[in-house]
């Protein structure tokens, strides 16, 4: 089997693998208008707080629901996100920032899942694909000979995409020791 990674992205303004929606309702607004005052593409959705917080915490319990009718063990109601193999797109979209990167293969299963595309505007689309686990992400890598960016670029093109998003459901993965190329040590 191949090597996959998971990638969370920042912005070098922000602090990486929080969440605004572990936050009390209250104090994520605060939050969110602190974070919107900053310029730049990844903000946006700060400076619109109002519609974007009840869509996100939407997703998130339609995502936590179905992760444990699943099977998956979650070990936090708000997931951390990252993406599978990187992405160009969010890449630009922090502004160059910075990068969190985990091997998959140091993920238990019951700790992880996967949407095709941003869960929090992708998940309800007729033609989406349900959330799937991480065997399952495997069997697809499998379906394309184990090419990993051939994958990528075939559901890219299918489901109009710019990434497989990765929600984490254990924070442990994340207090860990960072390498200097921001890679995780566990």
């Amino acid at each position: 089997m191949c090597e996959v990674n998971i990638v969370h992205y920042y912005h070098s303004k922000c602090i990486p693998l929080n969440s605004i929606t572990e936050l009390p309702e209250n104090e994520a607004f605060e939050m969110a208008k602190k974070i919107g005052e900053n310029d730049g593409e990844s903000f946006y959705r700060f400076k619109d707080f109002v519609n974007y917080y009840p869509r996100r915490i939407k997703t998130e319990k339609y995502l936590y629901d179905w992760f444990i009718k699943s099977g998956g063990k979650p070990k936090t109601k708000n997931p951390l996100y990252f993406v599978v193999e990187g992405s160009d797109f969010f890449f630009n979209w922090y502004d160059k920032g910075k990068t969190f990167i985990i091997p998959l293969s140091k993920i238990d299963t019951k700790h992880i899942s996967f949407t095709i595309g941003d869960s929090c505007s992708e998940y309800n689309k007729n033609n989406l694909k349900e959330p799937f686990l991480k065997e399952e992400l495997y069997e697809i890598i499998n379906g394309f000979n184990g090419n990993i960016n051939l994958m990528l670029e075939n559901l890219t093109k299918k489901y109009e995409i710019k990434y497989i998003e990765c929600q984490l459901w254990n924070n442990k993965y994340v207090d860990v020791k960072k390498n200097n190329k921001g890679e995780s040590t566990l």
